[in-house]
């Protein structure tokens, strides 16, 4: 299947200050543009197959789903309140929606060094960044990877004298099973702060230089087991238990009168 959604807001909550958070804007806040929606999922694909072996033994029943659907669109943003318009307020000091700019040439990130190179990594591992230069990057054009899910199931039938079972085994996202790095489904927050700027009073008689405004990355970070030193990571982690391999077993009898 292929679809594409677009909204003016998200509905992603039961009150009006978290819808507002999660549909972050880049233009005029009061007139909301329509832009892709938080639940636009392109693409998906679905399959199975169904077969009946060893018929001598009652027929063993071997059935497969396989689904491969693509990730989660997120958005970029300011930790704060960046563009001016109020929002977020006093109750809801947690909550951002001001989108992030990104630069001609990602060294022009604001900051200080430290939060120049987390940017320009941040840059270099997002595509969707890549394509954005030098404007307010859209709502919800960030996206987790493609996830590819097997599901496996045998069922087998036994009949003694009058009573006759089956017997059945489900292994759920069997990719998994065989390799750890496989079969992995991504969840994120639909807003990801990742600047946070505050206002400097700076004192124009001191030693300093004025400066008006400090940046500081906030994002999601990762340390090489090496050299323990930090730098930028993506914002997506694997969703559980989606992201595991699982087994159930289960039997039926019936009992003939």
């Amino acid at each position: 299947s292929f679809t594409r959604s677009a909204v003016i807001q998200n509905l992603t909550s039961i009150d009006i200050t978290s819808n507002y958070a999660s549909t972050p804007v880049n233009l005029h806040p009061n007139r909301p543009q329509r832009q892709r929606s938080h639940f636009d999922r392109p693409h998906k694909v679905v399959a199975s197959a169904h077969a009946r072996v060893l018929p001598r033994f009652g027929g063993t029943q071997i059935s497969v789903l396989y689904v491969g659907q693509s990730g989660v669109p997120y958005s970029y943003v300011y930790r704060n309140d960046l563009n001016g318009d109020g929002f977020p307020g006093p109750r809801a000091s947690s909550l951002s929606n001001d989108l992030l700019f990104i630069p001609d040439v990602p060294s022009q990130f604001p900051g200080g060094f430290a939060t120049r190179v987390m940017l320009v990594g941040l840059y270099e591992m997002e595509e969707c960044l890549q394509e954005q230069k030098n404007r307010i990057m859209a709502r919800n054009t960030c996206q987790t990877p493609w996830s590819n899910q097997v599901d496996l199931r045998f069922g087998q039938n036994i009949k003694v004298g009058g009573v006759s079972a089956e017997l059945t085994l489900d292994l759920l996202n069997v990719l998994n099973l065989l390799d750890s790095s496989q079969g992995i489904v991504y969840t994120v927050n639909p807003v990801v702060q990742t600047v946070e700027v505050r206002r400097f009073i700076w004192d124009p008689l001191g030693p300093e230089p004025p400066t008006q405004l400090l940046a500081h990355y906030v994002g999601a970070t990762k340390r090489d087991r090496e050299t323990g030193r930090p730098s930028a990571a993506l914002p997506y982690v694997p969703e559980v238990p989606g992201s595991q391999w699982r087994a159930q077993f289960g039997v039926r009898l019936r009992v003939a009168r």
